[in-house]
């Protein structure tokens, strides 16, 4: 007991470190979605003696400067920020080397010793959701299921909608793409691409197309056109393949199926990789994985066919 009121005082002068959860509101109102609110974060941010300390903040320029701030008045030790901030992250990790960032690899192009990049396997979730979707195709109680709903005759098929073809969504569709083909032939697949974030003639117009081939799950690679072609879908009785279940609102019954990024499991293993390190020195290249799951839609997560 003569030790105590030294420890007290030791513990007092050695608060826990601050971890600062920069975020707008879109991106905190998906992680909220998931499950994941204020006191989760904080009970996972504790059990490696971290405080939270939970910003969130329209994406605009001006954001950069609060940001700033922040860490010159209050020191937080890690930084995770968002990735719909419109500012360059880069300058920022550059501007505070004695802060550790905790980034998903898509906003940053460079290495840093200051610096975790989560890397998230999206390649696998697309590809275990075209598997998904092949057995779907080819099971008798979905067939049955799916065209009492859409009126679709003959062979059901699996379509993918694409806004706009850059290299990482040209590298998840490969992924579905393999996965399918691991269940299902390649002749039961149909690719359309609309080449426009905006155009909702062309989407309407492809969808109809591809609900007259047969299609009765289309992934959907349509960002801002997503709520439109959700709206048509569950109008024909299809199905929808989406990424981030937030924003589907109404339609539980036309989302099949989710690609979500697991950003708690992410953060646990960058803190896990952060004080497993040797941090005297050494390289300057940190990626650490971070999980992508597919969860089952509202209304097919108790079905004989989704299991």
């Amino acid at each position: 007991m003569i030790f105590l009121p030294f420890l007290l005082a030791l513990t007092a002068c050695n608060p826990a470190e601050k971890f600062l959860f920069f975020i707008e509101p879109y991106t905190w109102e998906i992680i909220n979605s998931r499950g994941i609110d204020h006191r989760g974060l904080d009970h996972l941010l504790k059990k490696y003696d971290y405080r939270l300390l939970l910003v969130t903040v329209q994406p605009e320029m001006e954001a950069v400067n609060t940001l700033k701030n922040i860490i010159l008045n209050k020191h937080p030790h890690m930084v995770f920020i968002s990735p719909l901030f419109p500012f360059n992250v880069e300058k920022i990790i550059s501007q505070f080397p004695e802060t550790l960032f905790i980034l998903p690899e898509s906003l940053v192009s460079k290495d840093a010793l200051n610096l975790i990049k989560i890397s998230f396997k999206r390649e696998e979730a697309f590809f275990k959701a075209g598997e998904l979707s092949g057995k779907l195709v080819n099971n008798p109680s979905f067939s049955d299921y799916i065209k009492a709903q859409s009126g679709i005759k003959g062979p059901l098929k699996v379509g993918i909608l694409i806004s706009i073809l850059n290299d990482s969504v040209k590298e998840e569709i490969a992924a579905f793409q393999n996965g399918f083909k691991k269940t299902s032939g390649p002749s039961y697949l149909v690719i359309k691409e609309i080449g426009n974030l905006t155009d909702r003639v062309k989407a309407k117009r492809l969808l109809e197309k591809m609900k007259e081939e047969g299609v009765a799950i289309t992934l959907l690679k349509t960002y801002t056109l997503n709520l439109f072609c959700l709206e048509f879908l569950k109008k024909q009785g299809s199905l929808a393949i989406v990424e981030d279940w937030l924003g589907s609102g109404s339609y539980e019954k036309t989302v099949l199926m989710s690609i979500e990024e697991d950003l708690a499991a992410a953060l646990e293993n960058s803190l896990e990789y952060y004080f497993s390190q040797d941090r005297t020195g050494g390289s300057s290249r940190s990626v650490v994985d971070g999980p992508v799951r597919v969860v089952w839609g509202d209304s097919f997560k108790e079905a004989d066919f989704a299991r």
